[in-house]
C-alpha cells in the first residue's frame, strides 16, 4: 500500500495542474504529535530544591488559578542559594504573572510567551567562579511520556523564538572565556527503550544551541558531560552550530527563530555516540529541557514564544 501511495504522490506531481490534489492526498498519511505540552504553564510548575543533583520538590507554583491536574513542568535551580518556592505571585505591567528573588525570575505572559531572568551577582558575590566549581542553573524541564519510536517518525519539527532582553558580565578582567559564560541551553534527552538492545537505557543529550555570551551562534557540541564540576551527567552530548537552526543572531537583541528537524542529528549522535548498530526503532525522545546557565558572574534575561516539539509520523 506505501509504494501505490508513493506511485499516486508522483503521478500527481507530474500533472502540474493535480499538485493540490497530491499535496492533500499525501498530507493525510502524516499524524503530527506534540511530544511537549501545557505551553502556557496552565497547570503550574513543580519546584525542584536547589541543592544540585537531588530531586526534592518543594511544592507547585501557579501563574493563574491552581489546577486539579498535576503540573508537567518542573522547575529546576540546580547550585543556587535562591529557593524560589514560596515567593509570592506578582504581576507586572505587561500582564505577565511572575515568581522572583534575589537569584532569578521566571514570567509567564499571556498567550504562553515567558521569560527566564537569572542573577548571579548576589550568587557569587565577589567570588570570581573557578574551574570545576558548580555554577547556578535555571531550567524549565518535562518528562516526554509515553515516548514514541523514533523509527515511526519521518521527522522530529523544533521551533522556538526568542529574544535576548539583557546580559550583563560584571567580571571585567576576570572574565575567562574558557571557563566562564552565560548561555541559554536546549536539550532533548533520547533513550533507548527497547530492552532486547545491547544498549537497553543508554541515554545522550540531543543539544539545540540557543545562546552563549561568547559567540554571535553558539557553536556546535560534541563531548561527555563529565569533569567540569562536582555535579555531572556523564552523558554524551551532540548538537548542531546556532547557524544551522537560527534565522539571526539572539544576541541581536532582536527576536529570532529556529525552525528545524532533528531527527537527522539524532541519527549523527547515536553514530558517534557507537551506538550506530542500534535501530531508530530502539530509541525515544524521554525528556526536554531548556534554561539558563551561568559559569561565570553575569545578570541576564531572555523571553521566549512559540516553542514546539513535534514527532511527524507515517500513519
Amino acid at each position: 500500500m506505501r509504494v501505490l501511495t508513493q506511485i499516486f504522490c508522483l503521478v500527481f506531481v507530474w500533472f502540474g495542474e493535480l499538485a493540490t490534489s497530491e499535496s492533500i492526498f499525501c498530507q493525510a498519511k502524516q499524524r503530527r504529535v506534540d511530544l511537549i505540552g501545557d505551553l502556557a504553564f496552565e497547570r503550574g510548575i513543580s519546584v525542584r530544591d536547589p541543592q544540585e543533583g537531588v530531586d526534592n520538590r518543594c511544592g507547585t507554583i501557579y501563574f493563574g488559578k491552581p489546577s486539579d491536574e498535576a503540573p508537567l513542568w518542573i522547575l529546576s535551580q540546580w547550585a543556587s542559594r535562591y529557593n524560589l518556592w514560596g515567593e509570592e505571585l506578582q504581576k507586572g505591567r505587561r500582564g505577565e504573572r511572575f515568581y522572583e528573588n534575589k537569584g532569578k525570575r521566571v514570567s509567564v505572559f499571556p498567550g504562553g510567551r515567558f521569560r527566564l531572568e537569572i542573577r548571579t551577582r548576589p550568587e557569587y558575590g565577589e567570588r570570581v567562579r573557578q574551574f570545576y566549581q558548580s555554577w547556578p542553573h535555571l531550567y524549565v524541564e518535562q518528562p516526554v511520556e509515553p515516548g514514541i519510536p523514533l523509527g515511526r517518525c519521518q521527522a522530529l519539527r523544533y521551533t522556538l523564538s526568542a529574544k535576548l532582553l539583557y546580559c550583563k558580565n560584571y567580571m571585567d578582567d576576570a572574565f575567562d572565556p574558557s571557563i566562564h559564560t552565560c548561555h541559554v541551553v536546549s536539550h532533548v534527552a533520547v533513550q533507548n527503550r527497547n530492552p532486547e538492545s545491547e544498549y537497553y537505557l543508554k541515554s545522550f543529550l540531543l543539544s539545540i544551541p540557543i545562546y552563549d555570551y561568547r559567540y554571535p551562534f553558539p557553536p556546535g557540541e560534541h563531548f561527555v558531560d563529565t569533569g567540569t564540576k562536582e555535579v555531572v551527567t556523564n552523558l554524551f552530548v551532540y548538537g548542531p552550530a546556532g547557524d544551522r537552526l537560527w534565522n539571526g543572531p539572539i544576541s541581536s537583541g532582536n527576536w529570532q527563530r529556529a525552525e528545524a528537524d532533528l531527527l537527522p542529528y539524532v541519527k549523527e549522535a547515536i553514530g558517534l555516540a557507537g551506538w550506530a548498530g542500534s535501530p531508530l526503532d530502539d530509541w525515544q525522545v524521554t525528556y526536554f529541557i531548556m534554561g539558563w546557565e551561568s559559569e561565570g558572574t553575569f545578570d541576564a534575561a531572555m523571553e521566549f514564544k512559540h516553542l514546539r516539539l513535534q514527532a511527524v509520523i507515517e500513519e
